[in-house]
């Protein structure tokens, strides 16, 4: 039986066009409902295959996606009407795919021609059918991606989403559910990515639609996804379709995210030897012992940054990198710099090899520990120049009362004992001494240029109390913070 459900808020309408539908389509079964906050409920429960709906329902945008989503579960044939001949209401209509839009006032007339041409449209679409894609749009399940059947599941499109992180993913697919789409999808969410497919319909062009989903979801979610499109050569099987799509997902580790990969991309990797030549081993000993950052950044970019398709594979790259990343280990034994910070940034950047989804941030990461290693070389085989840094940093943070030589050494990433040796070799004063005197100069200035109170300046300059500051500055000024204004004053 063909179910038709009848939506508006005028209930005269409503009983009139039950029964006109009775009239003329008898075997018809028509319901009706007349307060907005029913009508989930009752396309839920009714499931019908005709939607007829005034727009006017929609009471606002919350209401609107809730409806959209619900539309996409049913899948009813939708003929919309409005008593408003405006862009926005059309905008409404295309976005919930209606099959008509009809405008106020409306003849019985016109209303019969409308639900009996989409009555139509959907017998002619069904009797038109294959076999094997009704089939197809009924049976794909999990295990057709991971096992070969005799089905025959075809012709098909596949399509792969990925988001760049896997915490995404619910949402993102959440996202895909409850998309308007002018075809059914059908989808799978993996570990790693949403698999779809859908019946193949040379009326759809697949490429705009997921132009259109991506625009609309960047405008909803700031986090970068990547979309795979290709066509079926009506041969393979779903489960060959899944591997190659999963394989021209990891082309975005090269291109990266927020853009759609199609059917043109190669499907077979270029080789490359996965490991450092001695040639190479030897050129990164030369560059690291040179602190030559500028010539290690310049490799990167050109081994890894500047490839063309056919991409090799992205483990192959990762294990090239994790060579890389063993000469920097020995440079960093050979250097000693082996302090906490510096092997915890080291397995963090191991990590990054191994599971970062885009090659760029690799090399940037990489990049940026090579400059920490190598500054800090430079640093330490130059002391007075690491004093500077110090004494530059205590003039940029003295307001931060909690400034101590742990701080300043996990800044620096040395030993807090060494850079108290440097900083006081070089300016023959404690850490403490230097601190305290960069306070009290700028409490000094506090005190001639502004009309701060006492309490204020000494919370502005580092110190934890008033007393405290009053005692130290008694003591460098052989008079109070008070007495020092009030002379200034004079």
């Amino acid at each position: 039986m063909y179910k038709v459900l009848v939506a508006g808020r005028d209930e005269s309408d409503l009983n009139g066009i039950r029964w006109l539908l009775h009239s003329a389509m008898t075997s018809w079964q028509v319901e009706t409902v007349n307060l907005p906050g029913e009508l989930i409920g009752k396309i839920e429960t009714f499931r019908p295959d005709l939607l007829i709906i005034e727009l006017e329902m929609i009471e606002d945008e919350a209401h609107y996606h809730f409806i959209v989503n619900v539309l996409n579960i049913v899948k009813p044939s939708i003929c919309a009407i409005t008593i408003e001949p405006t862009f926005a209401r059309a905008k409404n209509a295309i976005d919930l795919g209606v099959n008509d839009l009809l405008l106020k006032p409306i003849s019985p007339e016109i209303l019969l021609k409308s639900v009996q041409r989409i009555y139509r449209k959907n017998h002619a679409d069904k009797k038109n059918l294959p076999a094997n894609q009704i089939q197809s749009e009924r049976s794909i399940g999990y295990t057709h991606l991971f096992l070969n059947s005799d089905e025959p599941i075809r012709p098909l499109k596949s399509f792969g989403l990925k988001s760049e992180s896997v915490h995404i993913l619910p949402e993102l697919y959440q996202f895909l559910k409850s998309y308007q789409w002018k075809r059914p999808l059908f989808s799978f969410v993996l570990t790693e990515m949403i698999v779809c497919f859908a019946a193949s319909h040379d009326d759809i062009n697949w490429r705009q639609e997921w132009s259109r989903f991506l625009r609309d979801w960047q405008t909803m979610s700031h986090e970068p996804i990547v979309i795979v499109a290709q066509d079926s050569n009506g041969n393979e099987p779903i489960k060959d379709q899944y591997h190659l799509l999963k394989h021209r997902m990891e082309i975005s580790f090269y291109i990266g995210f927020n853009q759609i990969i199609d059917n043109r991309s190669d499907r077979d990797w270029r080789m490359i030897d996965p490991f450092l030549t001695p040639e190479d081993q030897q050129l990164w000993v030369e560059l690291l012992a040179q602190s030559d950052l500028k010539g290690l950044k310049k490799w990167l970019y050109d081994e890894f940054l500047n490839l063309n398709p056919p991409y090799p594979d992205p483990a192959i790259i990762r294990i090239r990198l994790t060579s890389i990343l063993a000469q920097i280990r020995r440079f960093m034994l050979s250097n000693k710099l082996e302090n906490p910070s510096f092997e915890k940034n080291y397995l963090q950047l191991f990590q990054e090899i191994l599971y970062c989804p885009v090659i760029y941030r690799i090399i940037e990461e990489l990049i940026l520990f090579i400059g920490q290693l190598i500054e800090n070389v430079i640093t330490r085989k130059n002391p007075i120049q690491l004093s500077k840094k110090v004494f530059h940093y205590l003039e940029e943070n003295y307001a931060n009362p909690q400034l101590n030589l742990t701080e300043i050494g996990e800044k620096f990433n040395k030993n807090a004992s060494y850079i108290s040796y440097v900083i006081s070799n070089n300016y023959h004063k404690t850490f403490r001494g230097i601190l305290t005197d960069i306070r009290i100069r700028h409490a000094i200035d506090l005190l001639e240029e502004s009309s701060l109170s006492i309490k204020e300046i000494s919370s502005q300059c580092g110190f934890s109390n008033q007393q405290y500051f009053n005692k130290v500055f008694l003591k460098k000024m052989n008079c109070s913070p008070s007495q020092f204004r009030k002379k200034i004053e004079l």
